[in-house]
């Protein structure tokens, strides 16, 4: 999931939190570029990730933006128990309510990691940067996770204000201590 954040009100913190930041915006088209997360960079929580753990991230975020997750399982589960019942004559009753909390985040956005009402905008690059190069005054490192929306009129407003300030990544993760590190 990617939330998108502010710095005046920081993002509720999951297991792992990282913020990126925006590094290039078209007014026009409502298009923001952001990091998701970079390579070798500290987070606010003291963790870092390598490129290959940040490419995993970013494919498996694709992978479950796509329905290649959970809702998938569940829809198949939920066939096969509708294909039995009436194989056997019985009745049917369905709770979807996990199904349509999955779904509700199926498009990958959210804001402050809580409202995942789908009126944020649409994601229309994501991807693992193959080099290092720069982007105006920003220099992005290869393996750097980039991520470019086309926001919302709403979320645009924002943005334009400085009210969101780039992209969190929320997630789980293992901390795996650094030799020479702190722990």
């Amino acid at each position: 999931m990617i939330q998108v954040y502010s710095e005046r009100k920081k993002a509720i913190k999951t297991d792992l939190n990282h913020e990126g930041r925006i590094i290039k915006s078209d007014i026009k088209k409502r298009y923001t570029l952001g990091i998701v997360y970079e390579p070798g960079v500290v987070d606010s929580q003291g963790d870092f990730a390598e490129p290959p753990e940040i490419e995993k991230a970013c494919h498996n975020f694709m992978l479950g933006i796509q329905g290649h997750g959970q809702v998938n399982k569940v829809a198949m589960q939920l066939l096969d128990s509708i294909v039995k019942s009436l194989d056997n004559k019985e009745g049917i009753q369905v709770d979807v309510t996990d199904i349509l909390d999955n779904i509700q985040k199926g498009n990958g956005l959210g804001y402050m990691h809580c409202n995942w009402d789908g009126g944020i905008g649409d994601i229309v690059e994501n991807y693992i940067t193959p080099c290092d190069f720069d982007i105006g005054d920003q220099h992005i490192l290869k393996g750097t996770w980039l991520m470019g929306m086309i926001w919302s009129p709403e979320y645009f407003a924002k943005v334009e204000s400085g009210e969101i300030t780039g992209l969190s990544m929320g997630g789980t993760g293992i901390r795996i201590p650094v030799e020479g590190g702190d722990n």
